[in-house]
């Protein structure tokens, strides 16, 4: 399959690059073309060798502020509608359009990052041939040191105290069940229109830390504030997507065995 995939040094992106290398991959990054430039967006698919080339499956994982609240900068939004409606601008070139969205567009509105998200999903619902994966929060072993559940993993390791701020659920994701799910589109068996990437099982976050510590043998859980804030999470329903490989908790286990 003939794919464009951009945000190629991304988190996603690099997972993704990786994994579809038997694909006729195109990698759309800086160091190639400015996405929120328009004019150099324009250039790109006009230019040989690409200006002939129709691609059957574009990959959308560049972003601003790629965490949730990392950043309340009107730059954010600024950039997330850029580079979307600059590829949007092109949608005559490629067949279909994977979009990667955020809780953050329901459970924080009112940020510039959330905001961005929610107003792409708008649009990507008038077209029958662009997919949303809603990610919560993602994680392998891969992931930066700071996410919560590395964390966890280092600070045990470094026999340091795991401190959570205030309990709350959260829907975290394994990025090789994104990728499942990336593939599945590939290979045409999953045409959702959009897909909220969460287990059917449900846990806080002390639930979590308990989890890391019992496969570490060994660390200490503080709770800073007491009660429970906010979830981060999806609510009510059964998800589009049925992790058939598993459980929240089975991948948070292979995720300590690979990094302990």
């Amino acid at each position: 399959m003939n794919i464009l995939l951009t945000g190629s040094n991304g988190y996603i992106g690099k997972a993704l690059t990786k994994e579809l290398s038997d694909h006729d991959l195109t990698l759309l990054h800086r160091g190639v073309c400015e996405i929120t430039d328009e004019k150099q967006v324009d250039d790109f698919f006009l230019d040989i060798p690409y200006h002939s080339t129709r691609y059957d499956l574009v990959i959308h994982c560049a972003a601003s502020a790629g965490g949730r609240l990392d950043n309340n900068s009107s730059d954010v939004l600024h950039d997330n509608l850029k580079m979307f409606l600059n590829l949007y601008k092109h949608k005559d070139k490629f067949d279909k359009l994977i979009h990667f969205g955020s809780g953050a567009q329901y459970h924080a509105p009112e940020t510039y990052y959330g905001f961005s998200k929610r107003l792409i999903s708008e649009i990507m619902e008038t077209e029958n041939n662009f997919y949303n994966l809603i990610i919560y929060g993602l994680f392998d072993k891969n992931e930066i040191e700071t996410r919560f559940i590395k964390s966890c993993i280092n600070n045990c390791k470094k026999n340091k105290t795991i401190k959570v701020h205030k309990n709350k659920q959260m829907d975290f994701f394994h990025m090789e069940d994104l990728i499942k799910l990336v593939n599945e589109y590939i290979d045409g068996t999953r045409e959702d229109r959009l897909v909220e990437c969460v287990y059917m099982d449900k846990l806080y976050l002390d639930d979590i830390a308990r989890i890391v510590v019992s496969e570490m043998g060994k660390g200490k859980i503080i709770i800073e504030e007491p009660g429970l804030d906010k979830p981060y999470a999806r609510v009510g329903g059964i998800p589009n997507w049925v992790a058939g490989s598993g459980n929240l908790k089975d991948r948070i286990i292979q995720t300590v065995g690979e990094l302990k």
